[in-house]
């Protein structure tokens, strides 16, 4: 199908599903990484591929290659205007940027630290204390266990050191192993009921 073609809604259809199902992933680590204020990325996000299925609809087929910067393009332009954009220099990093030994890097980088610790966490609380964090951090997070993504692609995609990632990384999680390993361990003593005699 040729751009320029205003499209059916099958095709439409179609063609978004193709393109947003490869797109999903780097459009919301771009956003994720620039947007002001992270809990408005889900919003933001809809507002793009909306735009988007609209453009489609009325102009065509885009290959999927043109399709992200266009997403990009549209992300970027509607935090601008509404959702604000995170600038380099808001990005809190300078209390981060000492270097981080090797072993700790290779504690960090290993599935099985990361693994052991959040394994034996209650989720919900977990995301609930590290939305109170530095905007920074929060991200890291959603980038690396959501999003899946390698400590050197947090890096790259937030324009920060790779020692600020890991050494966010590695302070948060003994945060979290101190904060919620040491209450579950009380609330299980707390909520063990003794056996009911008559």
């Amino acid at each position: 199908m040729k751009g320029g073609t205003r499209m059916d809604k099958t095709s439409a259809d179609q063609l978004f599903g193709e393109i947003y199902d490869r797109t999903y992933r780097e459009l919301s680590t771009y956003v994720i990484s620039h947007i002001k204020n992270v809990e408005d990325s889900k919003d933001l996000m809809q507002i793009t591929y909306t735009s988007f299925y609209k453009r489609l609809q009325n102009k065509g087929a885009i290959p999927c290659e043109a399709a992200i910067g266009y997403l990009k393009t549209t992300a970027k332009h509607e935090m601008g205007r509404h959702y604000g954009y995170m600038r380099k220099k808001e990005r809190d990093v300078a209390i981060d940027n000492e270097e981080v030994s090797q072993s700790v890097l290779e504690e960090i980088s290993s599935d099985s630290f990361e693994d052991s610790v959040l394994d034996s966490l209650v989720l919900e609380q977990i995301w609930s204390y590290l939305e109170k964090k530095s905007g920074l951090t929060y991200r890291i997070f959603v980038l690396r266990y959501t999003y899946g993504l390698s400590l050197e692609q947090i890096a790259e995609s937030l324009s920060i050191p790779f020692s600020s990632v890991t050494n966010r990384i590695y302070r948060t999680i003994n945060e979290l192993r101190e904060q919620f390993v040491q209450e579950k361990s009380v609330e299980r003593v707390t909520l063990r009921k003794e056996p009911i005699t008559e």
